[in-house]
């Protein structure tokens, strides 16, 4: 399955000010990366100054299988590396053709969903899966037994100091 992926990016050559923007989506070829801009400014620093995106760069990423823990059914996946530039836009073209936003329900992907898709392409085996989604679920325990141990972590703190204090003690007195 191919991901869509995209950068914004301009540059005011009369500031040196940077603007970046990112998004994602799984769905359709709404990300870009805005390229070919123009910028116009005035002489004066009291004048608001534009920048002109031209046209819009879409870029395709693979997904893969990943290791985000926060993954709680299924194998988690993440981008690739590599991507594939597939077309050049006018950004009027793009503006008008693009699919409307997508809220966050609609980019969770379920675990059945995620293991479909790295299933389809043939590059992972389903014991390569499980043991990505087994060492999910052991760094889940290791962060929830951090959180169970927080409210103790201070008194482990003052014991140990104290500790340290007694082994200089007898240090001295030896």
């Amino acid at each position: 399955m191919k991901f869509y992926c995209s950068a914004t990016s301009a540059v005011n050559d009369a500031s040196n000010d940077a603007v970046e923007k990112s998004n994602c989506s799984s769905n359709h070829p709404s990300m870009a990366t805005l390229t070919d801009m123009s910028t116009s400014s005035s002489s004066s620093d009291d004048e608001t100054q534009h920048v002109h995106f031209q046209s819009v760069e879409i870029r395709e990423y693979d997904m893969i299988l990943g290791d985000h823990p926060s993954s709680h059914n299924g194998p988690p996946v993440t981008l690739d590396w590599e991507y594939d530039e597939t077309i050049l836009l006018p950004l009027d073209q793009y503006e008008f053709n693009h699919a409307p936003r997508r809220t966050k329900q609609q980019m969770l992907l379920d675990g059945s969903y995620r293991a479909q898709i790295l299933s389809n392409c043939d590059d992972y085996t389903d014991d390569e899966m499980i043991k990505a989604e087994n060492d999910c679920k052991k760094i889940q325990k290791q962060r929830d037994s951090t959180i169970r141990m927080l409210p103790f972590s201070k008194m482990e703190e003052v014991t140990q100091s104290a500790g340290r204090k007694l082994k200089r003690l007898q240090s001295k007195h030896k």
